[in-house]
């Protein structure tokens, strides 16, 4: 990707935290990294990460002033990103790792330090690092907006547990008295697509989802789960995102869209290739084909 897909990145940050805002990431998150959360192409936050899970990371949002820190956010020492900056650690949320696009700095905060912030933001013990200075009254308004920004990215999924997104729970279908050759039959799809997507290798078409909770006299969201398998982790992964966001650039298709149609580009491959062991290559070449141009060399 070149530097014009996202803004410049702010003047104010250190040599090596603007580096990092432009340069693609390539190994995974760790505790004390500083990223730079994207959507769209659209820087989202910044967020000092706290824990990482195998889909999601816990982190605390970073604003690069001190306007509005007060004595319930941590104030970042100027060292770290070049300016003074407030950490919002009452703030702490759960986020797709799908959202982590630039890593500014690696393990900028120590794993002491990081401990001091989780246990005072759960009241475990008192605040041992500095606290900024406004009045209540003032940040009040700001952290509250804050609040709901990173709460809408917090519920921010992919893949969703909708239709298109998500596979069959055919464990609860079964429950239901449905057995696979039931559904291959009237699923109103082809059996090798019905098939497929009884095992897990397809996502479910929104007409077969519909068709299926009609059927069954069951809510539609109960009969679809979200799979993380090897492809969609890959998806999901920043050294991923930085893919998928150059062709985003090129195409103007949104990020989602692009993670469904390469994803299901890689599931037909995978149906006509030997793909097995070398996923990582087969999904690049499925978002390769979604660039304007692009041959299959």
């Amino acid at each position: 990707m070149n530097d014009t897909t996202l803004p410049s990145p702010p003047s104010t940050l250190n040599a090596a935290a603007r580096s990092g805002w432009t340069t693609p990431a390539e190994t995974s998150p760790e505790p004390g990294d500083i990223w730079l959360l994207t959507w769209n192409l659209e820087p989202r936050g910044i967020i000092l990460v706290t824990s990482v899970r195998e889909d999601y990371i816990l982190g605390m949002p970073i604003t690069l002033d001190i306007d509005f820190a007060s004595d319930q956010e941590a104030v970042l020492d100027g060292s770290v990103l070049g300016t003074e900056a407030t950490l919002w650690f009452n703030a702490e949320t759960g986020l797709g790792t799908f959202l982590l696009h630039r890593r500014l700095l690696s393990r900028a905060v120590d794993t002491g330090i990081l401990s001091a912030y989780r246990r005072a933001s759960r009241e475990l013990e008192p605040a041992t690092f500095r606290l900024g200075s406004a009045r209540q009254e003032h940040v009040r308004p700001y952290r509250q907006e804050l609040l709901e920004q990173y709460q809408s990215l917090c519920y921010l999924e992919w893949p969703a547990p909708i239709a298109g997104e998500a596979i069959l729970n055919v464990d609860l279908i079964e429950e239901r008295g449905m057995t696979g050759e039931d559904f291959a039959q009237s699923s109103g799809v082809a059996t090798e697509q019905a098939f497929e997507m009884w095992i897990g290798q397809r996502v479910v078409y929104a007409d077969v989802a519909n068709l299926l909770a009609e059927q069954l006299g069951a809510n539609l969201n109960e009969l679809l789960i979200v799979n993380h398998d090897r492809v969609v982790q890959l998806l999901e992964s920043p050294q991923f995102k930085e893919r998928i966001t150059v062709v985003a650039a090129e195409t103007g298709i949104d990020e989602r869209e692009i993670r469904n149609l390469a994803r299901s580009s890689y599931a037909l491959a995978a149906r006509t290739d030997h793909v097995t062991g070398r996923e990582e290559t087969a999904l690049i070449e499925a978002l390769n084909t979604l660039r304007p141009g692009w041959q299959r060399k």
